[in-house]
């Protein structure tokens, strides 16, 4: 594959690894962690320089960038991103991780092995389905767009950016859905379209989860599957960063 941001971001590509470092983005938090463990292999699902394609260019004259950049140098560890080959494997490592991280492994739909993944569950409310997604993940809270006592059985899941319109919309007509579980995306797109969909009269919701706590649990998956195959190398999931804060 040519076309990817699956590459290596810094550090010494040919360095002996003493220890791997699996986690959600590279922040100057995680790189300290990773030290202090042992690791000096971070394997991150999204950029360590705060653009999809890690161009640092217009980051030149940056206090921010250049101490953590400075951190990086002198950290010895390397940074590979695992983003593209992450979502495109079969079945994609992101929404295995949040599949099995909601218990849900035994309702997956077998003829849709990619994004979307669909589970058709036991009857829950939309009020329950929140909660658990809450807890399951680890979220300090959710965005629901719905009537709480909606029954929801045909469910969505979309992770990261997997709420944009176009893509997340034709789910709830062509397959059915009761309600779709995604990352994030424009808020004048999904979660507009549900809101109508309910003054309407249709039974639909939405739940939005957040980017980071949408994938998460794949990374932890990531790792596992490292750990069961590399088992002469210390392999360790470095999660809890948490951007954005509830106040």
């Amino acid at each position: 594959m040519t076309d990817t941001v699956d590459t290596i971001k810094a550090g010494d590509d040919e360095q002996v690894v003493q220890g791997i470092a699996v986690t959600f983005m590279a922040t100057y938090d995680i790189v300290q962690r990773a030290k202090e463990i042992g690791a000096n292999l971070i394997i991150t699902h999204e950029p360590t320089y705060y653009n999809h394609e890690d161009k640092v260019g217009w980051l030149a004259e940056d206090a921010v960038f250049a101490a953590k950049k400075r951190l990086v140098d002198e950290s010895g560890v390397t940074i590979f991103r695992f983003h593209d080959y992450c979502h495109r494997r079969v079945p994609d490592f992101i929404l295995l991780g949040m599949l099995e991280a909601l218990g849900w492994q035994e309702y997956s739909s077998k003829e849709q092995p990619k994004s979307p993944l669909f589970v058709t569950i036991p009857g829950m409310t939309l009020r329950d389905i929140a909660n658990h997604v809450k807890e399951s993940l680890g979220a300090p809270f959710v965005r629901v767009v719905g009537k709480d006592e909606l029954v929801c059985r045909r469910i969505g899941l979309l992770s990261g950016y997997g709420g944009v319109g176009a893509r997340a919309i034709p789910f709830f007509h062509n397959d059915d859905l009761d309600l779709v579980i995604a990352g994030e995306g424009p808020e004048w797109e999904t979660p507009e379209y549900v809101r109508d969909a309910v003054a309407a009269g249709f039974a639909k919701g939405l739940i939005v989860v957040g980017h980071q706590k949408s994938e998460e649990a794949g990374m932890q998956s990531v790792a596992n599957y490292l750990r069961d195959r590399f088992k002469d190398i210390p392999v360790s999931f470095l999660g809890g960063h948490q951007a954005l804060r509830v106040m």
